[in-house]
């Protein structure tokens, strides 16, 4: 089963500004399964759920549960499922896992601030799982909460801890198990039988940088899952160089690259403490591998496309690379080239030498 998690409604979380209503019918019309409502501080009847039913029009098989959001005063915040009632603000978190010893505890957004929980802080007994995927976090705290769940192997959820309709159901938790009641979403987080619902692709890399492509939440008819690769560097120079490309990247994305046949990946975020780029997946052929791959009848009309795409690209005289940072490399550079050129025998070869010198 694939189910929201973490949602807030305006009708009692003042944080929230999408109705109940608005977000069951969006969780559904998504392809989840189910909805558990995480108020701050309250817990939804079952009469009221009855109703919300009733009034969203979801079929009888669409689950709809409710938790509740605690703000403890030792542990931050958690997300209690299976409480019977609603737990006051401040309550310790000993106290909560004692008075509802069968109840699931989820440690709620907690990467949240570039905060790095420790190995302890994840395994705490008294927790029953973690929240690495939501959208109150940014794409290098997940992917930092994603690498710690892969190295301690704690179980972990995802949560999208929706204010708002338009981003609904963008993290989401699949169970292994049919679930029908909170008692049985409890026993399957405390049994470690859920994850966040992702895909993980890894990619072809260097030695020295792991690349991988990652796919959060479920596959739709419009296909508007966000889709990643996340490239981590082992060495400084590695990771210098992809700043710079990082910063390439987006000054073509800000002159409208991203559009059109030929486009460029858009440059999410990178995260100087882990030495990791995140960029969006564009799948497709490269224009280069076009290049070499077209049959007879196509070569000039590629070869066209990409002396358009470099000519465009050159008039906006973009200034990226520091002049003095660039006359140290580039005679070096231009200096390869000529080799090359004269191995080829280019028949322009003298020309080309004197334009570069």
């Amino acid at each position: 089963m694939i189910l929201e998690m973490h949602c807030h409604t305006s009708e009692h979380s003042k944080c929230s500004h999408v109705s109940a209503v608005e977000l069951v019918q969006r969780t559904f019309e998504r392809g989840l399964h189910g909805i558990i409502f995480t108020d701050h501080h309250y817990l939804w009847s079952d009469e009221e759920l009855n109703s919300l039913r009733e009034a969203s029009g979801v079929p009888d098989f669409f689950l709809l549960l409710s938790g509740q959001e605690v703000t403890t005063s030792d542990f931050g915040d958690v997300l209690v499922y299976g409480a019977n009632r609603t737990i006051a603000r401040k309550t310790p978190l000993t106290a909560i896992r004692d008075e509802f010893p069968i109840s699931a505890i989820v440690w709620a957004h907690p990467y949240r601030k570039n905060r790095i929980p420790t190995e302890e802080e994840l395994l705490y007994p008294l927790i029953d799982a973690v929240e690495i995927f939501s959208s109150n976090l940014s794409l290098s705290e997940s992917n930092r909460g994603l690498e710690a769940w892969h190295r301690h192997k704690f179980t972990a959820i995802g949560g999208t801890d929706t204010h708002a309709l338009g981003y609904t159901g963008t993290y989401p938790t699949l169970f292994d198990h049919p679930v029908t009641s909170i008692d049985d979403l409890a026993e399957e987080i405390r049994a470690g039988r859920c994850r966040p619902y992702f895909k993980e692709i890894p990619k072809l890399g260097t030695t020295r940088t792991q690349v991988r492509e990652i796919h959060i939440g479920p596959a739709t008819q419009r296909e508007d899952r966000e889709k990643l690769i996340v490239k981590t560097f082992d060495t400084k120079e590695e990771w210098d160089d992809a700043k710079r490309s990082f910063e390439i990247l987006d000054a073509l994305i800000r002159n409208g690259f991203d559009q059109g046949s030929c486009r460029v990946p858009v440059p999410k975020e990178k995260d100087g403490m882990k030495k990791v780029f995140i960029e969006q997946a564009v799948h497709g052929q490269t224009l280069f591998d076009m290049v070499l791959e077209a049959e007879a009848d196509k070569t000039e009309e590629y070869l066209t496309r990409t002396a358009r795409w470099l000519a465009r690209y050159h008039n906006l005289e973009l200034h990226i690379t520091p002049r003095e940072e660039f006359m140290d490399v580039e005679p070096e550079r231009l200096n390869w080239y000529i080799k090359d050129i004269y191995r080829q025998g280019h028949r322009e070869r003298n020309r080309i030498r004197e334009i570069l010198e």
